[in-house]
């Protein structure tokens, strides 16, 4: 785990995941960040897209907002843009299985395509959680997310914000409810379970890396 608590100044920051971007054999990491700086943030970023061994992030951000500060603006704009750069670092990054993004900032319209695209594009993908996201938005990145869903069949879980659009929430969790019953029938079909109810998941989600997770 990398944690912002034990290393407090940026430079050093830096330096880590410019270390951890060196190690093939992490495969899962852990981040909790809780000042801001620039540079970090885009060597954060530039280490999440390219981190071709990167199965699994947790990734948490707890800044403190910017009230009463002379340039309170440009300092919230300047965080907007780190928080983008990272929304497409981890929709870009096509081997990441499991992501799970906690921000006290809140992401814009953009990031929120951003990250329903990662679960579109992403066959690796299997589980999602976000909360950075306002009510006024989930919206937006579910409308996002069912224009190719029910074409897809990586996402096993989704975890978002409660909001007013609960029939769009109701539709996506109908359609991973699917996926999770094709890929358990299909994994039965693998153990030896030679039904027709199995046999039919396993030749939909064959060659889907869930099922290859999951066996």
């Amino acid at each position: 785990m990398v944690s912002s608590f034990y290393i407090d100044e940026a430079a050093a920051l830096r330096n880590v995941f410019k270390v951890i971007a060196a190690c093939d054999h992490v495969t899962s990491v852990r981040l909790y960040l809780e000042f801001y700086d620039e540079q970090a943030y885009a060597s954060l970023a530039a280490y999440v897209r390219g981190a071709s061994s990167l199965k699994e992030i947790d990734l948490a951000i707890e800044i403190a907002y910017l009230d009463g500060e002379e340039d309170a603006v440009k300092g919230y704009d300047e965080r907007q843009r780190s928080l983008s750069n990272l929304c497409k670092a981890l929709s870009s990054n096509v081997e990441i299985s499991t992501i799970n993004f906690t921000s006290t900032i809140e992401i814009g319209n953009d990031d929120c395509q951003e990250l329903a695209d990662a679960a579109l594009n992403n066959r690796h993908l299997h589980e999602l959680s976000v909360n950075c996201m306002s009510e006024s938005y989930v919206p937006v990145f579910l409308d996002r997310l069912l224009s190719r869903l029910a074409q897809c069949y990586n996402l096993l879980l989704l975890r978002v914000q409660t909001c007013d659009a609960r029939d769009k929430l109701r539709d996506v969790q109908d359609i991973l409810r699917r996926n999770c019953s094709l890929v358990e029938r299909a994994t039965r079909f693998v153990m030896g379970e030679h039904v027709p109810y199995c046999a039919h998941a396993f030749q939909v989600v064959s060659e889907e890396p869930a099922l290859v997770f999951n066996v």
